[in-house]
């Protein structure tokens, strides 16, 4: 009986071990040391869900990260949508919320093949921002983020099309 509990407490601790460790995403070496960052965007005073956030490094040797807002409107934020946090750095921070439908008027067969312009291709979609489009052109957005070492937080408030 002894035996039994033994090997079952030095299975139970092999098991939380293995499942430590392989829920981790190591890092590549030559990576920059990433410190955790979460963003709420807000808009009207509200959470502002299933937006996409980006950050543009100011500074040419770093790297871009990018998260999804959740029904709170926080977004944790990921550099290569795989290792979580982001490198100290200063960056423009982008928000787009959009939907794009296929427009009933323009029919499949006037978009399909080769010769297509780009400008019918775009006529085959209705595209609705959420977000004004100031927020999605790093050359035009008002954010930005200082990202340090520890844990990083901010909440930034968007404006609709058109506001």
């Amino acid at each position: 009986m002894k035996t039994t509990h033994k090997t079952a407490w030095m299975f139970l601790g092999l098991s939380l071990l293995l499942f430590a460790f392989g829920c981790a995403k190591d890092v590549p070496k030559g990576f920059p040391a990433l410190h955790p960052c979460t963003i709420t965007v807000m808009q009207d005073g509200a959470p502002l869900a299933g937006a996409s956030v980006l950050f543009k490094p100011t500074q040419y040797d770093s790297l871009s990260a990018s998260g999804k807002t959740d029904e709170k409107g926080v977004a944790v934020m990921m550099v290569q949508a795989t290792y979580e946090g982001v490198p100290a750095g200063k960056y423009k921070v982008m928000v787009v919320k959009q939907t794009r439908e296929r427009n009933p008027a323009v029919k499949d067969e006037d978009i399909q093949g080769q010769n297509v312009s780009l400008e019918m291709r775009d006529k085959a979609y209705i595209v609705t921002n959420f977000v004004d489009p100031k927020y999605g052109d790093s050359s035009k957005t008002p954010l930005e983020i200082q990202v340090t070492e520890g844990k990083n937080e901010q909440t930034f408030e968007v404006q609709k099309p058109g506001t």
